[in-house]
């Protein structure tokens, strides 16, 4: 009802000698910026249209690993809400993300560029019943207290993080869809193991 996500990301850094690692967010709520459970300082830029806030965090207040606590707002331009009505089933709310081409960072702090590649693991918690999918390795049946977990082994070219949630089977989601996301997986690898 509320239409917002929170959570926490974690993130592990390769510093390479910089002073300061950026981020970007649109919109968000962000609580705390956190290391091994201690805050620790960071700088939230003042907005620009459509791309959002810097968030510039001194890399020496750090090891290599930071964890943002945040929130979204329910205008998120990259959270898609569908109403019950809207859905297959209509019976449950159906939400999917579409993060292109810098809407990501409308619903986590990321580097979020198509030049910025990555793996990510999530554990995700939706309402009993519904079931999550993420752009990695996803479930194939509900899982019956509403918590999934995702891991993408791989830097995909151009990373879309996604994710979505709802009641209807897996595969009444989308065959088409399924079977398109497979051809470009499938050319993906071809041409990654020239």
């Amino acid at each position: 009802d509320k239409k917002t996500l929170s959570g926490w990301a974690k993130l592990v850094v390769a510093k390479n000698g910089a002073d300061s690692l950026f981020l970007d967010s649109n919109n968000l709520n962000i609580e705390s910026v956190e290391n091994a459970g201690k805050p620790i300082p960071y700088v939230i830029y003042a907005p620009k249209d459509f791309i959002g806030s810097k968030i510039a965090i001194p890399t020496a207040s750090f090891n290599d690993t930071i964890t943002i606590r945040y929130s979204t707002k329910p205008e998120a331009l990259a959270l898609q809400w569908l109403s019950p009505e809207q859905t297959y089933g209509k019976k449950q709310p159906f939400l999917y993300t579409q993060g292109q081409a810098v809407l990501t960072r409308s619903w986590i702090p990321i580097q979020d560029s198509p030049g910025i590649r990555f793996t990510y693991d999530a554990q995700i918690s939706v309402p009993k019943g519904l079931m999550a999918l993420m752009s990695a390795e996803n479930p194939q049946k509900k899982s019956d207290d509403g918590k999934y977990k995702f891991d993408m082994k791989f830097r995909e070219e151009i990373m879309i993080l996604q994710q979505e949630y709802s009641n209807e089977p897996i595969e009444e989601i989308s065959k088409e869809y399924l079977a398109a996301l497979s051809n470009e997986l499938v050319n993906f690898i071809e041409k990654n193991e020239k």
